[in-house]
């Protein structure tokens, strides 16, 4: 009984460290350079470049790990589409509320995803009149 039990321990061990490899693996890792000054979420990006990576979700919420001179922060997409959306390019799409711009939307052509994430009250009003929108290119966006 003993060996037995030693045997689905090491099969159990090996399935998670398998699932770990592979998810791992398909993360998404893209640099983009910006700009302007914006804000994703609560943070507050200057302008320079950046490197984020989207791990494979299992589960929602979807998390995007943002990285700029060895700090990482965390941001939580407010909605997630698979899909629709199929490119060579992947780009951020910013909209300016007065002068600030706030980051509204990733678009992942590699992986066919869409995020968006929350804009202020007033941007969102403004959204659906004309907004000024700012188009950043993402570089990268392949699952490694």
């Amino acid at each position: 009984m003993n060996s037995i039990m030693k045997r689905a321990a090491n099969i159990a061990a090996l399935a998670t460290v398998i699932g770990v490899t592979s998810s791992l693996a398909s993360t998404e890792h893209a640099t983009f350079n910006l700009p302007v000054e914006a804000h994703w979420g609560s943070v507050i990006l200057h302008p320079g470049t950046y490197t984020f990576d989207v791990p494979s979700a299992t589960s929602w919420p979807q998390q995007i790990n943002l990285n700029r001179n060895g700090s990482t922060v965390w941001i939580l997409p407010i909605t997630e589409s698979s899909g629709w959306f199929a490119s060579d390019r992947s780009y951020l799409k910013l909209v300016a509320v007065g002068s600030t711009y706030f980051v509204h939307e990733y678009d992942s052509g590699q992986t066919g995803k869409q995020f968006t994430f929350r804009v202020p009250k007033g941007a969102s009003h403004d959204l659906k009149i004309k907004p000024l929108i700012k188009t950043i290119e993402v570089i990268g966006g392949s699952a490694k």
